[in-house]
């Protein structure tokens, strides 16, 4: 996530949310099956 680009809290803070979104996302498709 982190790169030598973006070292600042809020990129690696919104780098945790979309990957806490995409594995509720996850749970939420396989909850439908």
């Amino acid at each position: 996530i982190a790169t030598r680009f973006d070292k600042t809290p809020e990129s690696y803070l919104a780098g945790l949310e979309l990957r806490a979104s995409m594995i509720w996302l996850g749970d939420l498709l396989q909850a439908a099956d």
